[in-house]
């Protein structure tokens, strides 16, 4: 993992200095929608911790995709980051799954992604987002809780340079409105309605 804990608190220093706070953060509907958008045709990915394959689908045609998934029930190209060549990949994709390790184990996780992106590659990262009452909590599986600016902290850190960072959340326009007439007293109590958080970061 990072050196020391002053290191991590100073990237996170950093990632505030850009995204002072959580509703600094765009909205987008959904993590994989965002992702597969911008994710060019033809292009290698690794989805990791791709369970049904899903993301695959959403994916332009001709794209070469490949799943990394430690679950012997899921079907999988991979089992380690071990087995995947370095910088043979165009995107990687890693959604909902980093809050399941230890701190050091997603350290493991983040350098395993930039060594195998190539120069220019992203990385798609998404995870329950803690400001959100019950996103984090919800799960008995989940290990560790990343706020925006660490998971941003931790990817920098890794060797990768975050592009954005963005809130997740889609709501019919009935709730949205009642959710901008919310807004006030979810910055009162330091909440937020979004469920989850997307970091897109990029090799150098």
């Amino acid at each position: 993992m990072a050196e020391s804990w002053s290191e991590l608190n100073d990237a996170r220093r950093r990632i505030r200095e850009r995204w002072p706070t959580i509703w600094k953060l765009r909205v987008t509907p959904r993590a994989m929608a965002h992702a597969a958008l911008r994710i060019a045709p033809g292009a290698t990915v690794l989805d990791i911790g791709a369970s049904d394959g899903r993301f695959g689908g959403r994916l332009a045609p001709g794209t070469a995709y490949r799943v990394l998934d430690t679950d012997p029930r899921v079907r999988a190209d991979h089992r380690s980051l071990d087995e995947v060549g370095e910088a043979s990949c165009d995107a990687v994709a890693c959604f909902e799954t980093i809050e399941h390790l230890t701190l050091a184990e997603a350290f493991a996780l983040a350098r395993g992604c930039a060594r195998v992106l190539k120069p220019g590659g992203r990385l798609f990262l998404s995870t329950p987002n803690v400001h959100h009452p019950w996103s984090y909590l919800r799960s008995a599986t989940h290990k560790t809780p990343f706020c925006y600016d660490e998971l941003g902290g931790l990817l920098e850190l890794s060797g990768l340079l975050v592009e954005d960072l963005l809130r997740c959340h889609r709501d019919a326009p009935l709730k949205a409105l009642l959710r901008a007439l919310a807004y006030p007293l979810h910055r009162l109590l330091g909440t937020d309605y979004a469920k989850g958080i997307l970091a897109v970061a990029r090799r150098p």
